[in-house]
């Protein structure tokens, strides 16, 4: 029996860092554009196996890695389709019109 593709977990953290890293610059600057990154990134590991953050970050780790944590690839995916699903945009559509209809004016 195979053992299933893993991802060491400080390429994991890495990835959710870029992505909360994202979030914060395109609040703090207005530039929308920059969600882009993490969302293209993602896709096209989830499309074609190849996560330009993922591999990157492969470059700069210390120990080989299977000396790390493993996190499943497969759930990888799976959570990036769920976290992206239409309920999931809709919601935060929803918590975007309420942001600005309580008055708060876009920084740019």
């Amino acid at each position: 029996m195979s053992q299933p593709y893993a991802i060491p977990r400080p390429l994991v953290r890495l990835n959710q860092w870029t992505i909360l890293v994202s979030v914060i610059l395109t609040w703090i600057t207005g530039v929308f554009w920059i969600l882009a990154i993490p969302l293209v990134a993602n896709l096209l590991g989830v499309l074609c196996n190849f996560n330009p953050i993922i591999r990157v970050g492969k470059l700069f780790l210390k120990k080989a890695q299977s000396a790390y944590i493993p996190e499943d690839a497969q759930q990888q995916k799976f959570n990036f389709f769920q976290q992206k699903s239409p309920t999931s945009l809709s919601g935060e559509m929803n918590a975007g019109l309420s942001y600005f209809s309580a008055g708060i004016q876009n920084i740019r």
